[in-house]
């Protein structure tokens, strides 16, 4: 039998050394912040090239399963959708793995751009009011951040 255990550790040791030995060490540096940012650097790399990496899988994944595992799947989510209410089902297994595919009820999101116009043709409201109505029931969400670090070339 296929030792799961091992193979995790292997991969999770693998991971770890990922940025800080080898070529891929941080570069020598009299600045203790050049580590720190090396592995922020590190770590951004790995995780654009595992999402990129997991997208794939995912979209071969799907090839490969078949069409009943398919099949499942587009009736859960068209399920989920009717029901607004998620499910759970093992879709298919293989010798060594099985896939669990989970639906949940899609987020509610309000159009602020449709309801300025419903509340100016349907409710007659001029558009400043209608424009005052979604400011004064809107959040604004924290701004969005984004932090890049970039190797200094000689």
């Amino acid at each position: 039998m296929f030792n799961f255990a091992i193979m995790n550790s292997a991969l999770q040791k693998a991971m770890k050394s990922i940025g800080k030995e080898g070529d891929h060490a941080p570069p020598p540096s009299q600045d203790p912040l050049d580590a720190v940012l090396h592995e922020y650097y590190v770590a951004k790399m790995g995780a654009k090239f595992f999402d990129d990496r997991s997208k794939a899988a995912l979209e071969n994944m799907l090839k490969e399963v078949g069409p009943e595992a398919n099949r499942i799947i587009n009736d859960m989510i068209a399920a989920t959708k009717t029901n607004d209410a998620g499910e759970s089902a093992v879709v298919t297994d293989a010798q060594h793995y099985n896939l669990d595919f989970t639906t949940r009820k899609g987020a509610m999101r309000l159009d602020g751009t449709a309801v300025k116009v419903m509340l100016q043709t349907k409710f007659g409201l001029p558009a400043t009011a209608a424009e005052q109505v979604v400011n004064d029931c809107s959040k604004k969400s924290e701004p969005t951040k984004i932090y890049s670090v970039k190797p200094v070339r000689d």
